[in-house]
């Protein structure tokens, strides 16, 4: 049966099926990790309904069954040691080491296709899907979320999104990162927004050494080179460099850090522009208040300058 020849009552249950079911990736506050040091609030606002064109995922590294993880590496360092393997053991004691780093932080991945319809959101959950699969396996391999893994989402994100079937190729950019109890942000980026940190000791949002805001190409753009850990495919006549891993560090107490999608950034009125004419301010009045206090105060006052058109993805972490 052609939509056109559906009823509106069949035409709302299916819509209203797919949002059920693709709502399913959105972050589900119970799964939030906690770090003594670091207060944190992340939401996702779509422009329209209840899906779109973003979306945001919370790594608590221990639902990949991380000490079974450490368990089982330390296991096959004994073993390495009594059979003499020098090198497997080595090697394996990198991965305990990376494994055990990871009770101490959490990842965040924001990603934000182009485009704000529910239709969008298929995609996102095509990426959520690739992720959290790859996330397990560089898990065991390597003890660590590294960028091998986004190479190989990107080259298959673009073999897979063929342009003979749509309308428009789509293409999306995105952020991971993640933060340790320290206040050290590691993180690379294809395409996206960099992330913006207010200093509360001087009140005012911070300019970053280009150093730290490296990027390349958004997922599905070009295909990545070439590397052993990523399957090959067919040749293309261009493809993109490997994705740089920046680091920003929270030095001082009540620093914050903005993670986000486009909208922070290009939400305008009559051509003016929020984040330049309005945030530092913002940022500067409720530096006191907790991580949830200075999202929400974000939000409000975003909504209040003008009606969201765009989804909008806020991460506000704040050191304890």
């Amino acid at each position: 049966m052609k939509i056109k020849d559906m009823t509106r009552q069949a035409l709302e249950r299916e819509l209203e099926l797919y949002i059920n079911l693709a709502s399913l990736i959105l972050p589900r506050t119970s799964n939030f990790p906690e770090l003594s040091h670091i207060d944190y609030h992340a939401t996702v606002q779509p422009a329209y309904g209840c899906m779109g064109g973003d979306n945001l995922d919370i790594v608590n590294f221990e639902n990949y069954n991380l000490q079974d993880k450490i368990h089982l590496a330390e296991e096959r360092v004994k073993q390495a040691h009594e059979q003499g393997h020098a090198s497997q053991e080595k090697a394996y004691r990198k991965i305990v080491s990376m494994l055990n780093k990871n009770q101490d932080r959490f990842g965040i991945l924001i990603t934000d296709v182009a485009g704000h319809n529910i239709a969008h959101s298929v995609i996102n959950n095509l990426i959520y899907g690739m992720f959290e699969t790859g996330v397990n396996y560089e898990l065991n391999d390597f003890g660590e979320v590294t960028p091998r893994v986004f190479e190989l989402m990107n080259t298959m994100f673009y073999n897979h999104i063929e342009p003979n079937y749509l309308i428009q190729k789509p293409y999306t950019t995105f952020i991971y990162g993640e933060i340790s109890n320290e206040g050290k942000f590691r993180f690379l980026s294809g395409g996206h927004p960099t992330p913006l940190v207010f200093s509360r000791e001087f009140g005012r949002l911070q300019k970053l050494e280009d150093s730290v805001k490296q990027t390349s190409t958004p997922l599905g753009v070009l295909p990545s080179d070439f590397n052993p850990y990523i399957e090959r495919f067919p040749a293309t006549k261009k493809t993109k460099g490997h994705y740089p891993v920046n680091e920003i560090t929270l030095l001082g107490k009540g620093d914050v850090l903005l993670l986000y999608s486009d909208c922070l950034t290009e939400h305008e009125k009559e051509k003016v522009n929020f984040a330049e004419t309005r945030l530092e301010d913002i940022l500067r009045r409720a530096k006191d208040g907790s991580a949830q206090e200075i999202h929400n105060h974000i939000l409000s006052e975003m909504v209040f300058f003008s009606p969201l058109e765009d989804d909008l993805t806020l991460v506000v972490i704040k050191k304890k």
